[in-house]
C-alpha cells in the first residue's frame, strides 16, 4: 500500500461524505452566504447590533488580544470552528447562529470600505477559511443526523435480519453499526476543515498583506 493509494481513498471518502450529505452542504452554504448579503446591504439596518461585536474585533487586535501571527489566527478559527462543530450537533439552533453571525459580521464589516480593497484583503485567506467554517458546520449536522437516525433505529427496530426479537443492547448496537458511516463522515470533513484552517492562518499571517498591497499598486 503506497501514498497514492490512501489519497485516492482519502479522496474517494471525501467525495462520498460531500454528496451523502448534499443537502446539508447546501444548507449550510446557504446559512452563511446570505448572511454576508445581508449584513452588506443592510448596514444601516444592523448598525445598532453588528457595531459592538466590530468594535471588539478591533479592540482586540489593539490592545494584543487577537494578533495577526498565524498561531493566533488559528486558534482563534478553530475556536470557532469547534463552536461550530459541537453547536450544529448537540444544538443545532446554537450552530445555526454561529454561521447566520459569522455571515453577518463578514458582511456589515466590508460595507464601509471599498469593495476592490475589501476583496484582495479578503480572498487569499477567505477561500480556505469561509470553506472551512462552512465544513465544521456540515461536519456538526452529520453528526446530529447520526444520533436522530441512531435513536430512530433503537425506537423502531424491533427484529434482526433472522427475524429475531431484539432487545434494547442489540438494537443500539444494530442502530450504531447501520449508521456509523455518519460518524466517520463527520470526522473525516472536520479534519478537512481543520487542514483549510491552517493553510488560511498561514496565509492570513504571512501572505494576504503583500498580495493585496502589490495587486492594489498595480492600479496606484
Amino acid at each position: 500500500m503506497d501514498f497514492k493509494y490512501y489519497l485516492k481513498k482519502l479522496i474517494s471518502e471525501l467525495k462520498s461524505a460531500f454528496i451523502e450529505n448534499k443537502y446539508l452542504l447546501l444548507l449550510s452554504i446557504l446559512i452563511f452566504v446570505i448572511p454576508i448579503f445581508i449584513g452588506y446591504f443592510e448596514a444601516s439596518s444592523l448598525k445598532s447590533i453588528m457595531d459592538p461585536l466590530v468594535n471588539s474585533f478591533k479592540q482586540n487586535i489593539k490592545n494584543g488580544t487577537t494578533s495577526l501571527t498565524f498561531l493566533s489566527l488559528f486558534m482563534n478559527n478553530f475556536r470557532v470552528s469547534i463552536m461550530l462543530f459541537a453547536g450544529s450537533a448537540l444544538f443545532a439552533l446554537f450552530g445555526l447562529f454561529i454561521l447566520t453571525t459569522n455571515g453577518l459580521f463578514l458582511g456589515y464589516f466590508g460595507s464601509d470600505i471599498p469593495p476592490i480593497i475589501y476583496l484582495v484583503f479578503i480572498l487569499p485567506h477567505g477561500i480556505f477559511e469561509i470553506p472551512a467554517l462552512i465544513i465544521s458546520a456540515l461536519s456538526g449536522f452529520i453528526i446530529l443526523s447520526f444520533i436522530l437516525k441512531f435513536i430512530k433505529g433503537i425506537i423502531f427496530k424491533k427484529m434482526d435480519d433472522e427475524g429475531s426479537k431484539m432487545n434494547l443492547i442489540s438494537k443500539a448496537k444494530y442502530s450504531f453499526n447501520d449508521n456509523s458511516v455518519k460518524l466517520k463522515q463527520a470526522l473525516i470533513l472536520f479534519v478537512l476543515s481543520t487542514v483549510l484552517l491552517i493553510i488560511a492562518a498561514f496565509i492570513e499571517a504571512n501572505l494576504t498583506k503583500p498580495l493585496a498591497l502589490g495587486f492594489l499598486s498595480l492600479f496606484s
